[in-house]
This record gives structure tokens, C-alpha cells and sequence, in this order.
């Protein structure tokens, strides 16, 4: 699936993104993303992607509306639906890179960010030769030994650098619930499954008042890899850390974060495959019809 990011980037921009490693690029568009507009969850190509979704699409009475600068959905009862990174890199990412980016502004963050990207230039790694595999494997080698982690954690934390910005991360909520110390959705579904049981709350109101069950809500909005195979009442949301961890943050070790990036890739991806078939299979329809 195409990177959100890409699609707000114009000129040189555009065609130095494709000469860079995912590392690189992230670190970049962070700086630079408040030349580009909106946050990417709300950007056109994010809300097309909403759209294809036949539950949000032409014909259902959801409607495309206006919150400031950022486009939102809106459903015919008048709830307005905003829209999410599902699982946020930041947070983990300053964690895996031990804290060397410590801003805790808007300012600071962007100069602890170009530093970051100095280093990188200084090694060559802002413009490479070779395909996307190979430069990412070279910037993996880098941040190895920049955080002292090991090879196969750094090249889990780029892999899954190069998905965050994918429709398979993003979706239509009607709050943020809130992701804990690592902004994951893993945490976020579990908060929002634990709403539920609340006497009022925005997301007990929108799961019951427009999907009707909390099973369709996980189906319509294609949630299932979130959740064991044989969890067909969608009971137990699995851990990022892994189905069996009891990882505790501050101990997270680098098999840990491997896991924890490899599992947060793994389950964009698959997300990511289940909307692309979807979108063609709403295609095709649409041409027969």
C-alpha cells in the first residue's frame, strides 16, 4: 500500500524520498510536515481509503466534512468522525533510541530531530544507492551502533518505520482513547473494548449507536489480526510485545523491541492486504455496475 507521506511531498522532495532509507525519510517528514498540511490520517488519500470502506462509502449517507483544515467524516445522524494513527511511532521510538531525543516541545523535538539527521548525512545515508532493501539494511547498521542495539532490533524498528503511514495504520475513530507509554493500538483497542462497560462514553455511544455490535465494529473496520484466530467474539486483544509477554517497558530488552516492531509491522501489513483486496473487489463492483 502507498505511503500517505509520499502523496504530500512536491518537486526535489519527491523524487529525493525515493532515494532514501525509511529511517531517514521518517525523521525528514517529521521536521518538514508543517509545510505539507494536515496530519496524514486526514489527508485525501487517507479519507479515498475511509471511502472504499463500503460501511463509510457512496450511497450509506456518510458524507465528507470539515474540521478546520482537516477533512472528516460524518455520519447522517450528524456524528462526526475524526481519524487516527493507529499505532504511533514516536513513542517507541524515542524509547528504542534510549532517550537520546528529549524534546519535550514542538521546537526542541525538530532540533533533537535535525541532529539526528546531520549524523545520518555525515554518513551518507540521506542519499543512497541501491534499492529500498538495501539502504534500509544500511540504516539499520547505522542505528545499531548509534543506540547499541542489535542489528535485527534496528532492522524491525525501519521495517516497521516504512508502514506507519500506510492505510493499514489509519482509521476513522471518534476519539483518541489513548495509547499508554507507546501509543500502540494494542492498548488503544483494549481502552476502547473497555469503554463499553462504561455508563456513557463517546465510543459506547458510537459502537452502539452506528455499528450496533462491538463484533461488527472490529470487522467493518477490518481489526481482526488485532485478535487470536480462534478469538471469534474479538474478547482478547494480543500484545504488540507478543500473544504470551509480560514485557514491562522499562525492562524491554532488544528481542523485546524486535518483537514489539516486528508484530506492529506484521499486523499493519496484513491490514494493509485485507483493504487493497477490498478496494478491488469495490472496483470490480463498481465497473459491473
Amino acid at each position: 500500500m502507498s505511503d500517505l507521506r509520499f502523496d504530500a511531498v512536491y518537486g526535489v522532495d519527491k523524487e529525493e524520498w525515493n532515494k532514501r532509507n525509511s529511517l531517514y525519510n521518517t525523521l525528514w517528514f517529521e521536521v518538514n510536515k508543517k509545510d505539507v498540511g494536515p496530519d496524514m490520517e486526514y489527508c485525501d488519500t487517507a479519507i479515498m481509503s475511509y471511502r472504499q470502506n463500503p460501511f463509510y462509502g457512496e450511497g450509506t449517507g456518510w458524507e465528507v466534512d470539515k474540521d478546520g483544515i482537516r477533512k472528516v467524516l460524518k455520519h447522517p445522524d450528524g456524528t462526526r468522525i475524526k481519524a487516527d494513527l493507529m499505532t504511533g511511532w514516536w513513542n517507541p521510538f524515542k524509547r528504542f533510541m534510549r532517550f537520546q531525543l528529549q524534546g519535550i516541545n514542538r521546537e526542541e523535538l525538530v532540533k533533537d530531530l535535525k541532529n539526528l539527521l546531520v549524523k545520518m548525512e555525515q554518513n551518507g545515508l540521506d542519499c543512497q544507492k541501491g534499492d529500498k532493501k538495501a539502504r534500509n539494511e544500511a540504516a539499520a547498521e547505522w542505528l545499531a551502533g548509534e543506540t547499541k542495539r542489535s542489528r535485527k532490533a534496528c532492522e524491525s524498528c525501519i521495517d516497521f518505520l516504512d508502514v506507519v503511514y500506510t492505510p493499514g495504520n489509519v482509521m476513522p475513530t471518534v476519539d483518541n482513547p489513548g495509547g499508554g507509554g507507546l501509543d500502540g493500538w494494542d492498548t488503544k483497542l483494549t481502552r476502547i473494548k473497555a469503554c463499553l462497560e462504561e455508563e456513557k462514553n463517546p465510543w459506547k455511544e458510537y459502537i452502539c449507536n452506528i455499528f450496533g455490535t462491538w463484533k461488527k465494529f472490529i470487522e467493518e473496520n477490518k481489526l481482526q489480526m488485532y485478535f487470536a484466530n480462534n478469538d471469534k467474539k474479538y474478547e482478547k486483544v494480543l500484545s504488540l510485545w507478543g500473544e504470551n509477554s509480560d514485557v514491562k517497558l522499562k525492562k524491554a530488552g532488544d528481542d523485546d523491541w524486535e518483537n514489539y516492531f516486528k508484530n506492529a509491522h506484521d499486523r499493519i501489513e496484513e491490514r494493509n492486504r485485507i483493504i487493497a483486496k477490498r478496494n478491488k473487489e469495490v472496483e470490480r463492483d463498481e465497473r459491473d455496475n
